[in-house]
């Protein structure tokens, strides 16, 4: 069981992690594949079998390609259906984002994704961190009724992130819940958690594998680093 003050929402990208998060009792997960770009939607299989298998709060993560989150409307129907599979299979909250060009929110997008939710908890993922203008971002999304923005203080590592992950936190009130996301582990929760207030920790833990001798690339798998998740299950206050 969790002994400090902290929510802890689980990275996965295999069902091997899922099946990992329910043996230690995690909280919450954000299931996905393919953690080398940040993730990408779990498959239909995926979807289902985690639900079967854990049984704390399970997010599912909906970006349908690598890359920027500006989106064509071919890439937005395959996200409107995404969105349908997740709900369709359980999802007690979903994790997506979508942005213009200039970097300013895909309102229109948006709106027909909230809409498609059916009221499910939605979570503004790191699309938050690479716009230019996040203050503004933020304000937008307040005004949509956003449940949680998934960030790292416009910043790759969350503690690099902490004095705009506090200021933000003060604008938004109790309107956001925001979740510290970025090379976070257990050395670096008490910070965090102390300097921001934000009380849901998000983190990858990715155990490292060895590259072998292949006559193609054929990647490596993204199975949770069990000694990592015990570690920061295990911080105290």
């Amino acid at each position: 069981m969790q002994s400090a003050p902290f929510t802890l929402e689980l990275c996965c990208a295999d069902i091997h992690s899922v099946q990992t998060a329910e043996c230690y009792d995690v909280p919450a997960i954000e299931l996905c594949t393919d953690l080398s770009c940040g993730g990408l939607s779990p498959s239909l299989g995926l979807m289902r079998q985690s639900r079967k298998l854990f049984t704390g709060e399970l997010g599912m993560l909906i970006r349908p390609r690598k890359g920027n989150f500006c989106y064509s409307p071919l890439e937005q129907q395959v996200m409107l259906d995404e969105l349908a599979a997740a709900c369709d299979e359980g999802a007690d909250f979903l994790v997506l984002g979508c942005l213009l060009k200039d970097g300013d929110l895909d309102r229109k997008l948006m709106e027909r994704l909230v809409v498609r939710s059916n009221g499910i908890p939605l979570t503004f993922h790191r699309a938050f961190d690479v716009s230019p203008q996040p203050e503004l971002l933020l304000n937008q999304l307040m005004e949509m009724q956003i449940d949680r923005i998934l960030s790292g203080g416009g910043c790759a590592r969350a503690l690099d992130g902490i004095e705009n992950l506090s200021r933000w936190q003060v604008i938004s009130g109790k309107s956001i819940e925001w979740v510290a996301a970025g090379s976070i582990d257990h050395t670096q929760v008490q910070q965090i958690v102390s300097a921001t207030g934000i009380r849901r920790i998000h983190c990858a833990l990715r155990r490292k594998t060895k590259q072998t001798l292949q006559p193609i690339q054929l990647g490596s798998p993204d199975e949770i680093d069990s000694t990592s998740l015990r570690a920061i299950l295990e911080v105290k206050f």
